[in-house]
């Protein structure tokens, strides 16, 4: 007689989303796959991502939000040095990740100059003409 087990639910793995969004944005950005497997891909992402708690010897994986995965991806590859050195690999990516930062942009300081009513010659606005004193 065979017995009818019920089916056990999947649980969604959130490491092929996150794999899939890396690639993904691989792709877009170098023009060309992961060179990573994608099976290697999931086993050094469970390595990063496990944590043993000291107090009940409990093991925990526990990966990171869409959110946060993508914008890291994203510092990534503005990151310099990874530019500079061309290290956009999956590897380095794990290895580093939580560390990427968004750059700020970069704002461009000028000087606020008027013209002297005096001397003619360019000043700041506020005190005395640096050229003629007034």
């Amino acid at each position: 007689m065979l017995n009818l087990m019920e089916k056990e639910e999947r649980k969604f793995d959130t490491r092929k989303h996150l794999i899939h969004l890396f690639n993904t944005a691989f792709k877009e950005k170098r023009g060309k796959d992961n060179p990573l497997p994608f099976g290697a891909c999931m086993r050094a992402m469970q390595g990063r991502f496990k944590f043993e708690d000291e107090e009940t010897g409990e093991i925990i994986i526990e990966y990171p939000t869409e959110q946060s995965w993508q914008e890291q991806v994203e510092a990534m590859f503005k990151d310099e040095f990874c530019a500079k050195n061309k290290i956009f690999d999956f590897p380095y990516f794990l290895k580093q990740f939580g560390r990427f930062k968004m750059s700020d942009p970069v704002v461009e300081k000028k000087k606020l100059l008027i013209k002297c009513e005096e001397c003619g010659k360019l000043r700041q606005p506020f005190g005395c003409c640096e050229h003629c004193g007034k």
